[in-house]
Order: C-alpha cells, then sequence, then structure tokens
C-alpha cells in the first residue's frame, strides 16, 4: 500500500493540529506587554521648575525644555514651568530635595551656583547635589564662552586698563548663586582688576538692564545671550576677558582666557573649581529617589528632545547653547566637584563669600 498513516497516527494528527491552533489564538489573545512608564505618565502634568527671574538664560532654557520633552517621554505627558526663584536658586533646589514628590512629576532647570553652595557650607543649602536625579543638561558651553563685556563709552579695552582704571569699573550682579556675582567678585584679587560689585539686580534681563541705563560699566554674561542683545556687534560692548574655556574662542581670538592671567597654583585650582559649572551650565534634576525606570525615560527623553530640530533652531533665536549631556555625565562632573581639596573651597570662600563661617 502507499504510506499511510496508522489508524492511531491518523487520529492523533488531527488532535496535534488542534492544539497547536488553539495555541496560537491563545498567543494572539495575550495584550502586548504594557509599559509601566507610560502608564504613569499617560494623562498626567510634569511641573517643570526653575530657579531664576522670568526672562533670563535659565528660564528660557527652562520653558524651552518644557515645550519639548512632553513628546520624548512615553505616555507623552504634559509640561508646565513654573519659576520658583529665591536665596539664588537655593529655594527651588532646597524644595526638590526635599519636598517635592519622588514620583517623576516634578523636575527643575537649577541656576548651576547652587551646586557647589552646599560644598561652599552655605546653611541654606539643605541638600546633597550627588543625591539629586540629575537627567542632564541642555549645554555644557562646547560653543560659547563667558565674557567680561564692559560699554564701550567707559574707555576700557585691555586687561591692563581694568587694572588701573579709574574710578573702579562698575561690575553688576543678580547676586545669590549666579556665577555672574562669583567673577565679578573674584576680579580684583584672582585678575587684579580695579573693579567693584554691585549686586541684587533681578535676573541677567535685570543686569542688562542696568548696563542699558548706564548704572554700572559692565557684567560677565554668556557669549549667546550677548549675541542675542546685539550690543557687542554695535560697538556698545567691548569683550576684555573670556573664561569658561581651554582656548580662545574663534570669533575672539585677540581676548585674553582668565586661565592665562593666573600664575599661583591655588588660583589656577579655584578657577578651574568655578569654571567646571560651565560643564553642567543649564542642569536638570529631580528629586533623589524618582524610580529608576522614571528616571531612565527622563535621561533618553531628554537628549532626544536636545537633539530635535526645532528646539535647536528656537534655541539659536533665544541664545541657548546646544551641546548636551546626559545624567550620567552631569552626576559624574558634580562629583568631581565634590572631590575639591578642603583648601580650594577655603580658598574661594574667603574671597568670594567672607562672611560666611566654616563649620
Amino acid at each position: 500500500m502507499p504510506d499511510e498513516l496508522s489508524r492511531p497516527q491518523a487520529m492523533r494528527a488531527p488532535s496535534t493540529i488542534a492544539v497547536a491552533a488553539l495555541l496560537a489564538l491563545a498567543v494572539a489573545a495575550v495584550p502586548a506587554r504594557a509599559d509601566p512608564v507610560a502608564d504613569f505618565y499617560h494623562g498626567r502634568t510634569i511641573s517643570v521648575l526653575i530657579g531664576a527671574a522670568a526672562g533670563g538664560g535659565t528660564d528660557l532654557a527652562g520653558r524651552l525644555m518644557a515645550r519639548y520633552l512632553g513628546k520624548y517621554l512615553p505616555g507623552n505627558p504634559s509640561l508646565v514651568p513654573q519659576n520658583m526663584q529665591g536665596a539664588g536658586g537655593i529655594t527651588e533646589t532646597n524644595y526638590i530635595a526635599n519636598s517635592a514628590p519622588r514620583d517623576g512629576t516634578v523636575i527643575g532647570i537649577l541656576v548651576r551656583g547652587v551646586i557647589q553652595a552646599p560644598m561652599l557650607h552655605d546653611p541654606t543649602a539643605r541638600y546633597d547635589p550627588l543625591k539629586l536625579t540629575w537627567i542632564g543638561t541642555i549645554s555644557s558651553s562646547n560653543q560659547d564662552a563667558y565674557l567680561l563685556v564692559v560699554r564701550g563709552d567707559r574707555g576700557v579695552r585691555t586687561i591692563a586698563d581694568m587694572r588701573r582704571a579709574g574710578p573702579p569699573v562698575v561690575l553688576g550682579s543678580s547676586g545669590g548663586n549666579s556665577t555672574d556675582l562669583v567673577f565679578a567678585a573674584l576680579s580684583p584679587a584672582l585678575f587684579g582688576f580695579n573693579s567693584k560689585l554691585i549686586m541684587g539686580y533681578p535676573g541677567s534681563t535685570g543686569v542688562t538692564l542696568a548696563l542699558r541705563r548706564k548704572e554700572i560699566d559692565g557684567l560677565y554674561s554668556t557669549l549667546q545671550s550677548l549675541l542675542v542683545t546685539g550690543m557687542l556687534d554695535t560697538g556698545e560692548l567691548v569683550p576684555v576677558m573670556q573664561a569658561a574655556r581651554t582656548t580662545r574662542h574663534p570669533k575672539f581670538s585677540d581676548v585674553p582666557l582668565a586661565r592665562e592671567l593666573v600664575t599661583r597654583p591655588e588660583d589656577k585650582a579655584l578657577l578651574a573649581f568655578i569654571e567646571s559649572l560651565f560643564r553642567v551650565a543649564l542642569p536638570f534634576a529631580g528629586p533623589p529617589g524618582v524610580p529608576l525606570d522614571r528616571a531612565q525615560a527622563l535621561r533618553r527623553g531628554f537628549m532626544q528632545a536636545a537633539a530635535d530640530p526645532a528646539l535647536v533652531a528656537d534655541a539659536a533665536k533665544l541664545g541657548i547653547d546646544v551641546s548636551p549631556l546626559d545624567g550620567t555625565a552631569v552626576a559624574d562632573t558634580v562629583a568631581t566637584m565634590k572631590s575639591t581639596p578642603d583648601s580650594v573651597i577655603e580658598h574661594y570662600r574667603k574671597i568670594v563669600f567672607p562672611e560666611m563661617k566654616a563649620p
């Protein structure tokens, strides 16, 4: 006879086929594996706190990221920016570290100087920056520079002019933990400038307005922010020194670097400590203890948003340098800052915050 199934085999074959079909149906009926992060964020709102006054670079960067980040997060939550200024950004950071929900629904863009405040033994800084959930920084200052600029009508154009100026060159600052305060306060001791500091202006926009009104002679600011004002192009402002770079910016090859002006080892170490803040120029963080899967989603989404061509185009219009680093890189930079020798910290405190007592 031709090959054919024996009776028992013939009876088993349909049963085998039926079982396979049932299994296939069962598999098809099982829903795709749920994404717990998407489930959590779907329909929710994330608060994006901003530790600076409206209109300045930190505020603009915070609002910019808030417009784009939700698109790149699982569940596509809404993001709402909210200013929480005070104590040079410490009010916001204290809230994020100690009071904010730790579920990934509150993040913030920090004033970069608050990272170092606890290292300087500031008693108002009630947080450990290493314990924050670092999400990333929009800018690591790769294409930027931090410039000392003076009004063109003040007659100060060189380092020598700054050192022999009379009367002293008046520099303005918003105060708090801002880097414009730190550099202005350090200028006489570190660079030998004949300058004095007026602080307390409402954010970087307030300092710029004071400059236009001729209440002050100069200020420290990022190149990107200054380009937006147009005052460099018109000659209203003259760049005298640049910082936060290892090489001179191509636009200002004749303007000396801050690091070219310091020679003593302790001064070089101090300048390096301060300049390290510009590697995390516009940092975003959440509270300690954000669930790992949500923290990872925030970090991934942040880097994807920072690469969005539309965000990059908007940033250029606002004068924001986009050279992002992820949360891990920010945390590593913070750890490096925290390992700074006590002698450097004490040198810093004596110059910038002489009224602050060591613990």
